[in-house]
């Protein structure tokens, strides 16, 4: 039940248009560290890695094999060795992503965010322990 209320939310989100500008203005925003992280990549490429690893991580909680493949491959690209992304950086984008779509969902309140932060923990925890 939870995959299709996340699924209808994030189906809304991207359907507003612009929901990851929102989201990067937010994301960047939270920490100089952050922005310095992406001072040199293309948005275009990033919006559309960011759309799809936030599908997967959707997809992970049904036992999806081939979105748990993808989101390993987020880890590994994210790890100290590859782009070095600490862990302590993924609750400001959990934030951020939640503050993007209370203006981008018109259906976003509390209960949501839960069923979205339960959903993603999975994902998210793929991501860190290859860290």
């Amino acid at each position: 039940m939870s995959y299709e209320i996340v699924k209808a939310s994030y189906d809304r989100c991207c359907e507003s248009g612009d929901f990851f500008e929102t989201f990067y203005e937010i994301f960047l925003s939270k920490s100089p560290e952050i922005a310095e992280k992406f001072k040199n990549t293309d948005f275009k490429k990033q919006k559309s890695h960011i759309k799809a690893s936030i599908a997967m991580m959707i997809r992970l909680g049904k036992g999806d094999a081939k979105a748990y493949e993808a989101i390993e491959r987020v880890g590994v690209s994210h790890s100290k060795s590859q782009f070095d992304i600490e862990p302590r950086f993924y609750e400001l984008w959990f934030d951020s992503f939640c503050e993007a779509a209370v203006k981008h969902d018109k259906e976003w309140n509390e209960k949501l965010k839960l069923i979205w932060k339960e959903r993603l923990q999975d994902g998210i925890k793929v991501i860190t322990d290859k860290y």
